[in-house]
């Protein structure tokens, strides 16, 4: 009820609350991509693709229940990707009270998402392992 509170403050317009919750999930979003992609022009990509993604302005603009949805939804991204599975849970768990489809998102994202970090660190290290020895070799 609280994360509610700023469609409550300007009634029936609600363009600052729609706005405050899109910049919150764009923040949410570049710190999740800034942890998730090493690959700095990658990482603008990515960020260019979220902000300037037509359908997914005017369906925030349009639906207010979206952009509240996508916060809670990048809020436990965000959790998860920082390694902070239990308190992930519970945005996540808000975010199933809206919809009942995300409850499958409730049970498979942080196995997935612990999955990438895995495989990802396994990258970092067969990287770091392979300039090392062209390193040692150069000299």
């Amino acid at each position: 009820a609280i994360l509610l509170a700023p469609f409550l403050w300007n009634k029936p317009d609600y363009v600052i609350a729609v706005f405050f919750y899109f910049v919150a999930s764009s923040i949410l979003y570049f710190l999740i991509c800034r942890k998730l992609i090493s690959d700095r022009n990658l990482r603008v990509f990515a960020l260019f693709a979220f902000s300037f993604n037509p359908y997914l302005v005017w369906l925030v603009n349009s639906s207010q229940d979206t952009v509240f949805e996508l916060f809670l939804l990048l809020c436990g991204a965000a959790l998860i990707v920082r390694g902070r599975f239990v308190l992930s849970l519970f945005p996540i768990y808000l975010l199933c009270l809206t919809r009942p489809a995300y409850w499958v998102f409730f049970l498979l994202l942080p196995l997935a998402l612990r999955k990438l970090k895995i495989a990802n660190n396994r990258n970092k290290v067969i990287t770091r392992g392979i300039f090392q020895r062209i390193n040692t070799k150069s000299r």
